[in-house]
């Protein structure tokens, strides 16, 4: 039989040099002695990583700025994107985002309680009237 009849079987595939078929497993090509390329070493990169990273600069940001109510919105945002950066190879800075966004939005949420206390207590809505 020649080698044009044979067909690979399922584990099997064919020399990235010289065309042979050679096993799966097979890291060098008996007929050749080319090293083959194994896509399945290759690492993968995680689509997710980025929600994790972003989730943990969106928690800085809305501590540093939850002064601005920054944190009530931002907060929210930066869990959604935390909890979907779990899935990712950086579960930490997932974790350190959703602490941070959930602090932050506490944060913002206490200092809007804080506000609408003093705009009751002073029964005024002019901030600059809080200051004479």
């Amino acid at each position: 039989m020649s080698d044009a009849m044979v067909e690979k079987k399922v584990d099997e595939v064919f020399c990235s040099s010289c065309g042979a078929i050679i096993k799966k497993e097979a890291e060098i090509c008996p007929k050749c002695g080319v090293r083959q390329n194994k896509p399945n070493n290759v690492p993968k990169t995680d689509s997710k990583n980025g929600f994790a990273i972003a989730s943990m600069v969106i928690g800085i940001c809305g501590i540093v700025f939850s002064w601005l109510y920054f944190g009530t919105i931002s907060g929210i945002v930066g869990l959604i994107l935390g909890i979907i950066g779990l899935k990712s190879e950086k579960k930490g800075m997932a974790i350190a985002g959703i602490i941070l966004n959930s602090l932050s939005f506490i944060l913002a949420i206490i200092l809007i309680i804080v506000l609408v206390g003093v705009i009751v207590a002073t029964g005024t809505t002019s901030i600059f009237n809080w200051f004479k």
